[in-house]
């Protein structure tokens, strides 16, 4: 495992990790996701990018309703969920598209973050 300035730990594996992989790690005592099919994240408890939200929400004194986010990793999630709009890719990976339920009917290669925001 490859430790970043940022105190995580990243681990990557020779095939897609699936929730089942997932599961191996539940009873560590950190936040676990992926950002892409051959990788996991362990994070510190209470670091994440909903987490980062707040702290931008409050910052700016901005409402949640007027939070628009857009993701396509299951490292995405905390974030879509917290924002008052949260929208996935159409192209995300798997984890995240069996965990998210508002999509997009764009991936990210047909310029769907630029749909997003046209439509707003």
């Amino acid at each position: 495992m490859k430790r970043s300035k940022n105190a995580d730990l990243f681990g990557s594996y020779d095939k897609e990790i699936t929730a089942k992989e997932l599961e191996k790690f539940k009873d560590l005592n950190v936040e676990i996701t992926t950002s892409i099919p051959h990788a996991i994240e362990f994070i510190p408890k209470g670091i994440s990018k909903a987490e980062g939200l707040k702290d931008l929400k409050k910052s700016l004194g901005v409402k949640k309703e007027n939070i628009l986010a857009i993701g396509n990793s299951l490292n995405d999630l905390s974030m879509l969920e917290f924002a008052g709009k949260g929208i996935a890719m159409k192209n995300s990976d798997q984890l995240l598209l069996e965990n998210f339920d508002n999509i997009s009917k764009f991936t990210n290669n047909e310029e769907g973050v630029y749909e997003i925001l046209k439509n707003i």
